[in-house]
C-alpha cells in the first residue's frame, strides 16, 4: 500500500510516541498522523474530514482498530493493521492483522537489563525484542515475508539528529571519559579547573609532583 495513516495516537503515551517515530522514520508524513486526544470517535471524525484517501491504516492498538472498522460504513475498507493482541480482538470480526509484542521476551530483557545496570563500564545498550505478526481478514490474510523486512530496514532519522549534533557528540565523549576515570583522576581534573598547582595537588592526593604531571 502506498498511502498509509497512523491512527489513534495517544499524545501522552510513550509507546505511541515510539510508534509515531518509527512511522515517520519509515517515510510517513506528519499529515498522516491521527490523534486520540479525547475520544476515538473524534479521532475518526478528524480522519474522514482530512479529505485524503488512504489504502492502509496502521492502528496503534486493537481498540483503535476496532473503533475504526465500526465507524467506517464503507464496505470497501482500506487495509487495517493493529499493534495489539488483546482478547477482545480475538473475538472480533473481521479478524484484524496484528503485530503482537512478546511480553515474555520483554520481561526477560528487562530482567537482564537490571543486572547489567550494576556494571558501571556499560554506557549504552541496544535491546531488540521479538514480536509475532498474524495476518487477518483486514489485509486479506496476505503474509509478511521475511525478505521484505530485510529489504527495508528502518532508520531512525529523528533519533540520529541528537547524536549528529557536534556539540552533543563532544559532551558524550567527555562523559565517556569521566566514566573511565579513577577517583584520583577526577580529583586532578577538579584541581585543574580550580587552577591548583602541581604542588597543591601532590599534597592533596599524596602523589609525587612527577606522578601528578604524568597523570
Amino acid at each position: 500500500k502506498n498511502k498509509i495513516a497512523l491512527y489513534g495516537i495517544n499524545p501522552d503515551s510513550t509507546s505511541d510516541s515510539l510508534k509515531m517515530e518509527c512511522f515517520l522514520a519509515s517515510g510517513g508524513l506528519k499529515t498522516d498522523l491521527f490523534y486520540n486526544d479525547s475520544s476515538l470517535k473524534n479521532c475518526y471524525n478528524s480522519f474522514i474530514s482530512n479529505g485524503i484517501s488512504y489504502d492502509g491504516i496502521i492502528c496503534v492498538n486493537d481498540y483503535a482498530a476496532i473503533s475504526f472498522i465500526k465507524h467506517n460504513e464503507n464496505k470497501n475498507l482500506p487495509f487495517v493493521t493493529s499493534c495489539g493482541g488483546t482478547m477482545l480482538s480475538k473475538f472480533f470480526s473481521p479478524s484484524i492483522t496484528q503485530m503482537e509484542t512478546n511480553y515474555h521476551s520483554f520481561g526477560s530483557a528487562a530482567f537482564k537489563l537490571a543486572k547489567m545496570l550494576t556494571d558501571k563500564s556499560i554506557n549504552s545498550l541496544d535491546i531488540r525484542l521479538c514480536g509475532k505478526f498474524t495476518p487477518g481478514e483486514t489485509t486479506e490474510f496476505l503474509p509478511l515475508k521475511q525478505e521484505d523486512i530485510l529489504k527495508a530496514p528502518i532508520i531512525f532519522k529523528n533519533s540520529d539528529k541528537f547524536y549528529a549534533d557536534s556539540e552533543i557528540d563532544e559532551m558524550l565523549k567527555i562523559e565517556t571519559l569521566f566514566n573511565t576515570c579513577s577517583l584520583d583522576d577526577l580529583y586532578l581534573i577538579e584541581g585543574v579547573l580550580k587552577n591548583m598547582t602541581y604542588s597543591d595537588m601532590s599534597n592533596m592526593l599524596f602523589i609525587s609532583e612527577n606522578g601528578i604531571k604524568y597523570r
